[in-house]
């Protein structure tokens, strides 16, 4: 291979008389195919080199040359680029490179670039290839500039490339381990996909342009330097199915963010984006994790087209002022649902644009609230909501079986509607203007907890399969009580939760009437007023008949409201259990239901609801004022 000898009249690179013979025959300029040797032990191989212009290669290397000259002395000039066509090798005992130019390597086949831990301080420029990069120890360049051609097969793998200036990366297109680090002042961009890790590690300002991540790009940020991060425009985004990559920003501020067709992100600190689209362009949906972690949104908040499902462990929380929706305005399939934690923490107002589909996750406010205008809030799996604060115009819940968990009162000043069986739970309940469940079905109250319909209350069963409402804390027990004067109550089958103190006995619900010693007894009942165990003190005496090995149940109540002077009532075809609809509350008719008292009891321990049943038996559908 042509070997560097500085015999020439001038430094040039491209003079012919600067270039000794190889060992295998090879002389002149190197070419594309041929490699080019600086040896420590060439003639006159202290004389410095210049690269003009068209200058080529096939390996570069260095090894052992220390051109016998100071370190500090430049040994290439690079005025023009440098192309090399395979490996480089770099001596740590060499001189420094000068100029501006720097590198440009395109190859085809895999290539190694050892730096020997000497700095190299210029440009380097991977362009059009198809292979694999090994880095041996750790590069230092001023800019880092990838060029690939879309379809190519190419990986950086091992080593460390410190970049003082600027990175521009461009479709790696495989899982590539090596770590590029931003250490001075520059920018980060990419013009497509990026994969490798890259950390911002710099006293300088490094200024983001719009960065692709793909193939499990681990993008970083580390906290203990200096740095400052200026987004101009400073878009993140992944944008190609399947990819995944990972986010640990440690709260820097950023430009929008967006993910793009069945992809993933995972976030190992809290991320601060201005807008955030995540799923679009009808793919399957889109996954955040990073439990702990948040998405903090400062601007729009927008989940995806037709599929655009986002789930996962993350969070995304809501921290600036804009807007919130989802593309599809209905709740089918979970389309467009927010499938991952949901917090509002502002001191401003987001406004709904759209319905709103929320899958099977906690929605928690902070601080400020959002502007729900005309638009319903989707449920479509088991919610928490810890949301006092915030006003909801319209609440649909269209999954059945969901446990929706309630923390601080929810408030909802539209509709409230379940298309299914649904369960509450939580230390609080809600009030709705409009409550409303159309069908056979079971909606289940938290015992303690008080529910509230200021305006008209609905539900409507069938005579073969009635609408149910009722209190989830009941258990089935035998039980004995004197004959009045006594208080006590033996409880001799069953087990009755602590506790103790409201639990009110009755018949076994939607199964038997009442004796006639408790049914003389109605609208009261034997009422648990305390005890630690059996026997149980009562409120007050049954009368003057004793029960003797009684089955029944004892259930403690949920409070259901609805106001007086205000609400109304559409309630046909349904039975209770354990439901107090007094203290203020409106009596509630239901048309074709029994007392518990009857041979066909349905409404069970429920105080203030009434049967409504014409005398000729049709159904009543009235509204109660």
């Amino acid at each position: 291979m042509p070997v560097w000898t500085g015999l020439g009249v001038d430094n040039n690179w491209s003079t012919v008389l600067n270039w000794g013979i190889d060992g295998s025959g090879n002389t002149g300029v190197p070419i594309a195919t041929t490699s080019a040797f600086f040896t420590g032990v060439a003639p006159n191989g202290n004389k410095p080199c210049t690269i003009t212009s068209g200058a080529t290669c096939l390996n570069l290397d260095f090894t052992g040359y220390t051109a016998g000259v100071s370190p500090n002395t430049a040994i290439i000039t690079f005025s023009n680029q440098l192309i090399v066509k395979g490996s480089i090798t770099l001596s740590a005992s060499m001189g420094n490179f000068a100029g501006t130019a720097g590198i440009t390597a395109t190859f085809a086949v895999p290539v190694t670039f050892t730096s020997n831990n000497k700095a190299f301080n210029l440009p380097l420029t991977i362009s059009n290839n198809a292979g694999t990069i090994t880095f041996v120890n750790t590069w230092t360049v001023t800019n880092f500039v990838t060029l690939s051609v879309s379809g190519n097969n190419q990986i950086y793998t091992g080593g460390t490339v410190n970049i003082t200036g600027n990175l521009t990366g461009n479709q790696p297109t495989g899982v590539s381990t090596t770590q590029f680090i931003l250490t001075g002042t520059g920018t980060f961009s990419t013009t497509a996909n990026w994969s490798p890790p890259t950390e911002i590690n710099s006293t300088g300002v490094i200024t983001l342009g719009s960065v692709v991540l793909a193939n499990g790009c681990v993008f970083s940020y580390n906290a203990l330097s200096l740095n400052n991060i200026v987004s101009s425009p400073g878009n993140i985004s992944i944008s190609s199915v399947g990819q995944t990559a990972t986010l640990d920003l440690k709260n820097q501020a950023v430009g929008s963010f967006s993910m793009i067709g069945n992809c993933t992100l995972t976030l190992l600190s809290n991320a601060n984006v201005l807008n955030a689209t995540l799923g679009a362009n009808n793919n399957t949906g889109v996954t955040l994790n990073g439990a702990g972690f948040r998405l903090n949104v400062r601007g729009n908040f927008r989940v995806g087209q037709e599929t655009g499902l986002l789930a996962g462990t993350g969070t995304v929380a809501l921290t600036g002022s804009g807007t919130i929706s989802c593309a599809l305005s209905n709740a089918v399939n979970n389309n467009s649902a927010i499938g991952v934690d949901l917090e509002l923490n502002t001191s401003s107002v987001y406004t709904a644009t759209s319905n709103v589909s929320f899958y099977n996750k906690t929605f928690t406010r902070l601080n400020g609230t959002i502007n729900w205008a005309t638009f319903t809030l989707f449920l479509t799996g088991n919610t928490t909501f810890n949301t006092a604060g915030i006003t909801f115009n319209n609440i649909t819940n269209v999954n059945s079986g969901a446990i929706i968990t309630i923390t601080s009162t929810l408030t909802v000043s539209g509709i409230l509607t379940f298309l299914s069986t649904v369960i509450f739970t939580g230390t609080a309940g809600w009030v709705t203007n409009n409550f409303t469940y159309p069908l056979s079905g079971t909606c289940t109250l938290q015992a303690g907890n008080t529910y509230t319909v200021n305006g008209l209350f609905t539900m409507i069963g069938t005579s073969l399969s009635r609408a149910t409402l009722q209190s989830n804390d009941f258990a089935n027990v035998t039980v004995s009580i004197p004959a009045s004067p006594s208080l006590l109550m033996t409880v001799t089958v069953g087990t009755i939760p602590t506790p103790v103190a409201g639990y009110v006995l009755g018949s076994v619900a939607f199964s038997t009437a009442l004796p006639t010693v408790l049914s003389n007894l109605l609208p009261d009942r034997p009422t648990i007023a305390s005890g630690s165990a059996s026997p149980y003190t009562l409120t007050a005496p049954i009368g003057v008949t004793a029960l003797t090995s009684y089955v029944g149940q004892v259930g403690k109540k949920a409070f259901f409201i609805v106001t007086n002077g205000t609400g109304s009532t559409n309630v046909v075809y349904a039975q209770t259990r354990d439901i107090d609809s007094g203290n203020g509350g409106i009596t509630i008719f239901a048309g074709q239901s029994f007392a518990d008292n009857t041979t066909t009891p349905n409404l069970f321990r429920t105080l203030n609801w009434g049967p409504l049943i014409a005398p000729s038996g049709s159904v009543y559908y009235t509204f109660v004022n």
